[in-house]
């Protein structure tokens, strides 16, 4: 027990304490603390320009993705398709076609 001892208690106010414990410092912390935040399907829509609406029905929804007209596109207007057109038209990449738009394609079976 701590009453069988006989303790004395001494404080050292401010700068006097040189060796002052952990527990007696000021915390200090210069980190950051991020955590990963879940985006929820309103969220998401919202961030797709999707606006919902609390009352209606609603009859039919149709996504169109217009994805490969986006790849079509970047394929025409980059340098590095060019190089892969005379490869592919040279028989030296083998494994690609181009359509007759021009668009490069992974040939399958």
């Amino acid at each position: 027990m701590i009453k069988d001892y006989n303790l004395e208690v001494h404080h050292h106010p401010g700068k006097a304490n040189v060796v002052a414990d952990a527990l007696s410092r000021k915390a200090h912390c210069s980190c950051l603390i991020v955590t990963p935040r879940d985006i929820t399907l309103c969220q998401e829509l919202e961030n797709l320009e999707i606006e919902m609406i609390s009352h209606g029905r609603l009859a039919n929804l149709k996504v169109d993705s217009n994805l490969e007209a986006q790849i079509m596109a970047a394929q025409k207007e980059d340098k590095g398709m060019r190089y892969l057109k005379e490869k592919i038209a040279n028989r030296a990449l083998t494994d690609f076609k181009v359509d007759d738009a021009g668009v490069i394609w992974l040939k399958t079976g």
